[in-house]
């Protein structure tokens, strides 16, 4: 089985440093030419990528890089090689209600995501991969890899984000499923997605085990994420062509819930073609990116500060690492950049 002949670790250093710096200063290659080569044979691996970019930076704490001997070809690369390779840092967040996907502020008055992180999280150079808008909530990933972050956004790459979303009408399944399909015209473009699920909200009330989709579900039902504290009106934003009716009272029985998948993250996307459509969004909720799910914790993934406070479902504001099985979604996509 192919082996690589050299392997270095990352080094105890913080920050970052160009790949042909690096290769130079811990490795036998000395020289920037022998450097060229050996990028140009495709015998370098990052994080199960071969790159052939001299000037890559990468980060001395979340790397690993493998050099490979003559003998193995790009084409003889197997998995071993590969799953020995150290994965970036990436996070999983469960983004609550009227909070900004930024790490700062210039307002200085609104809370953001990095209030979730301890500062030694951060300083590691963390970014959100794509955004969820202020009234969203659910999974947000965050990473230390740029490529990663890039991959995953592409929609040429087709890698599929699934919501749930509480809409004012009642759906009929099969004609927005076909709308959706077919692309929703805007005035911010046409927007296409995949109708994965639709219930009348009155039908769910009947059975207790379907309410909690997800964390307060059934306040969500009630007074919707996205209110006015004084007075119990809801926050409206016009994101169809007509304005978003606004009622102090929320009448269960015009409302319905749908799952929906989309393979790309424009502005305000979903609510906005669900509101050409007919069905103005109240709430909207993110609970799979590609393979990695909000779910359930365990004590696998339960970050540092969770041990002690394991709960049935991941509350709001709470962050964990990926499990095996996302880890290993991850690779995957590595071996494809």
């Amino acid at each position: 089985m192919p082996k690589s002949t050299g392997s270095s670790s990352a080094a105890s250093s913080s920050g970052t440093i160009k790949l042909g710096d690096y290769l130079k200063k811990y490795t036998i290659y000395t020289s920037r030419k022998k450097i060229k080569k050996l990028l140009r044979a495709k015998r370098v691996i990052i994080n199960g990528q071969i790159t052939t970019n001299i000037s890559r930076k990468i980060s001395l704490n979340d790397f690993k890089i493998t050099i490979l001997d003559d003998s193995i070809s790009e084409e003889n690369i197997d998995d071993q090689t590969l799953n020995e390779i150290k994965l970036p840092t990436i996070l999983v967040l469960n983004k609550p209600c009227n909070v900004l996907t930024t790490l700062s502020d210039e307002l200085k008055s609104r809370v953001c995501v990095n209030n979730f992180f301890p500062e030694k999280i951060l300083k590691m150079g963390l970014h959100p991969i794509g955004r969820l808008d202020q009234h969203s909530t659910g999974l947000l990933l965050f990473t230390t890899d740029g490529k990663l972050t890039q991959y995953l956004l592409n929609p040429k790459n087709h890698v599929p984000r699934e919501y749930c979303c509480i809409v004012q009408g009642i759906v009929n399944f099969e004609s927005l499923k076909l709308k959706l399909k077919n692309g929703v015209e805007t005035r911010w473009g046409t927007f296409h997605g995949k109708l994965l699920e639709s219930k009348h909200i009155k039908n769910i009330l009947k059975n207790d085990e379907e309410i909690n989709l997800h964390e307060n579900f059934q306040q969500h039902l009630v007074h919707c994420c996205c209110k006015q504290q004084k007075n119990e009106l809801l926050f409206t934003r016009q994101d169809g062509p007509n304005p978003f009716p606004s009622s102090p009272i929320i009448d269960k029985s015009t409302l319905s819930m749908i799952k929906i998948s989309v393979s790309e993250g424009k502005k305000r996307m979903i609510r906005r073609m669900l509101a050409y459509s007919g069905f103005p969004v109240l709430n909207l909720f993110r609970y799979k990116f590609g393979e990695i799910e909000l779910g359930n914790l365990n004590d696998d993934n339960l970050n540092d500060d969770q041990h002690e406070e394991k709960e049935e479902f991941m509350e709001p504001g709470k962050y964990r690492n990926l499990t095996i099985d996302e880890g290993e979604w991850i690779k995957s996509l590595y071996r494809r950049m």
